[in-house]
């Protein structure tokens, strides 16, 4: 094998020493944000069927390494992070989901089967949400009730 070769192998397998600084990077980033939020293990990756408000999730970066993120729901119904435990680098992937706070059935309010559209919009104007298009579809203003249950349950409590 000529030095040219020799050279460029070496510089395309990545040392052991790289890897075990990436596997600590993400073992610590998962012992500090258990410690931020007074968790003793990480919770079961979601089931997707419950509504979670916080939650931890496992990430992947631009600059190879995995770590750990606290979520939190918005008004929006959207995840957006609150704390990042890991590296500075870019988040590019989510690998999974852990949720320990969900959204409780008393913030949801209560709706009869028969209740129509209207009432629902009636509600929501009552809460302060400002309603400009009445040509909203049901889902819409499903999300939109949602997004309020989550901001009084997140109000209220006062997490992280």
């Amino acid at each position: 094998m000529s030095d040219t070769q020799t050279r460029i192998y070496h510089t395309d397998v990545m040392s052991d020493s790289k890897l075990d600084n990436m596997a600590n990077v993400k073992e610590k980033s998962l012992v500090d944000a258990l410690s931020y939020c007074n968790l003793r293990e990480l919770p079961p990756i979601w089931d997707k069927e419950n509504i979670y408000i916080n939650a931890l999730a496992e990430v992947f970066k631009n600059d190879g390494t995995y770590g750990y993120v606290l979520l939190r729901k918005g008004a929006d119904c959207k995840d957006y992070v609150v704390k990042d435990f890991g590296s500075c680098a870019m988040i590019t992937k989510t690998i999974s989901v852990h949720p320990f706070v969900f959204l409780e059935a008393k913030w949801m309010p209560k709706f009869k089967p028969n209740e129509k559209k209207e009432a629902k919009i009636k509600w929501l104007k009552s809460m302060g949400v400002e309603i400009t298009d009445e040509s909203l579809t049901t889902k819409e203003i499903d999300k939109k009730i949602l997004g309020v249950a989550i901001m009084n349950a997140v109000n209220h409590n006062n997490w992280m």
